[in-house]
């Protein structure tokens, strides 16, 4: 008996005489093939000599999955997909293989000049990818995964469990700890080589196509070739990489919270100011993004750099990319920083600072179209989507300037107090935040 091409194929000895007895008949080789096939659940037999036996069908698998994270109707599928890697993100950089939008950013030095490029992000990679990341760092960098969603390589390769309904949307797990999100991993290892171990070795994935369909396709898994991503670090250290690796989960698509911003300093503010450091999500912008700004910011506080928000090479990256890489809207960003530069304490400020700079004017009318919008739309939460579009610019960069302004008067001291008690203990800045949302249009 033997798995071929993904069907189990068995072919039964010739049956030998045996003194006194009649030779074995097909139905008792039949019925030990049967208990023999009891460690496959679900294939199909058929006693007949040569004949080969279907493995279940990848919808049956899905359907029927029983493990602690890959569940019923969930699927695996590779991180990476066709179409990861953009060009824009990654200008001017080298390009790593499998390691897609990497790119590495610099800060400003106390005499405003630009240091040596440390702070390093990448969408995730695969093991060899990470070689190459760690190649550009000297073979020495801390490391931090944002992740919230659980990660596992598989011949080297990341992938993540996505609901069949929804395989295009990455599944969160808002408030998970590090611990939490590992243990996690732990359990999803457990699953993929418990199901592989039912199918002779072989685990159903599925990958994306170029024209983002997905195919189901068996890969033959063992204990060494499947890891957590903590085992992937662990083993790059035992080869040499002076590698420090740690986790932050951060939800995919909002902006960091403050407890987010409070666990970045904490892992960042005794790192020396020359070592590079890395961040990497699963595309490798948004959430690595986020991360790079607060580092930048991080770093050029503690170098005492003079300069504005935008001034910083992590920021204005920010601004591109917020933008969508389109320089009509870098005016715009630009515009609601020049805003909250004026730190507006009454509406009155606010309308005046609005008034004075056409970006902001601009912006006003777009935003009310945006309001227009959300009240013409039939839905509560269609509403709700449009208002929001028109408020993300304002509310992202209000909390870089205000980590900012954090980052700068903290530094001196080490950082001893968390950015999540030094906004609570300034309502002001709320009201600055209040009253620009006012001016523009976007309250309520």
């Amino acid at each position: 008996m033997e798995i071929r091409d993904g069907f189990i194929v068995y072919t039964p000895p010739a049956p030998a005489a045996s003194p006194g007895l009649e030779p074995a008949t097909r139905g008792a080789w039949a019925r030990e093939v049967e208990e023999l096939l009891a460690l496959y659940e679900g294939a199909p037999f058929s006693p007949v000599e040569g004949t080969a036996m279907q493995a279940p069908t990848p919808a049956r698998v899905v359907a029927e999955r029983d493990g602690d994270v890959l569940t019923a109707n969930k699927i695996l599928k590779p991180d990476q997909f066709p179409g990861i890697h953009r060009a824009e993100i990654a200008r001017d950089q080298p390009r790593i293989e499998g390691a897609p939008n990497y790119r590495a950013l610099s800060v400003l030095d106390k005499n405003a000049e630009v240091s040596e490029r440390t702070i390093h992000g990448t969408a995730q990679p695969t093991v060899s990818g990470i070689r190459g990341v760690l190649a550009q760092t000297g073979g020495k960098a801390v490391w931090t995964s944002l992740r919230e969603e659980p990660v596992v390589y598989i011949h080297g390769q990341p992938f993540n469990v996505r609901d069949a309904e929804h395989v295009y949307v990455n599944e969160v797990n808002p408030g998970a700890s590090a611990e939490q999100v590992e243990a996690v991993e732990d359990r999803l290892k457990a699953d993929v080589l418990r199901e592989a171990a039912r199918n002779g070795g072989a685990m159903l994935i599925h990958e994306e196509h170029a024209d983002g369909t997905l195919a189901p396709v068996r890969v033959q898994v063992d204990e060494k070739s499947v890891q957590t991503s903590r085992e992937v670090f662990d083993g790059l250290r035992k080869e040499g990489f002076d590698v420090d690796y740690a986790r932050i989960p951060i939800t995919d698509e909002k902006r960091p919270d403050d407890h987010d911003f409070d666990a970045v300093v904490d892992r960042l503010k005794d790192v020396p100011p020359d070592a590079n450091i890395v961040f990497n999500c699963h595309q490798g912008r948004g959430r690595t993004t986020a991360a790079m700004v607060t580092a930048g910011l991080l770093r050029r506080a503690q170098a005492d750099a003079p300069g504005k928000l935008t001034d910083s090479p992590p920021v204005r990256e920010d601004i591109r990319e917020q933008g969508g890489y389109q320089p009509r809207e870098y005016r715009t960003i630009l515009s609601l920083c020049k805003l909250l530069e004026n730190e507006p304490a009454t509406p009155e400020q606010a309308e005046k600072v609005v008034h004075d700079y056409s970006g902001l004017r601009d912006l006003r009318d777009s935003i009310s179209k945006y309001r227009a919008q959300a009240h013409a739309a039939a839905t509560e939460d269609a509403r709700t989507e449009a208002r929001e579009r028109g408020r993300a610019y304002l509310q992202r960069y209000f909390y870089l300037s205000a980590f900012d302004a954090y980052a700068r008067e903290q530094a001196p001291t080490g950082f001893s107090e968390p950015f999540s008690k030094w906004m609570h203990q300034r309502p002001e800045l709320q009201n600055i935040l209040r009253n620009s949302e006012s001016a523009l249009g976007l309250a309520g």
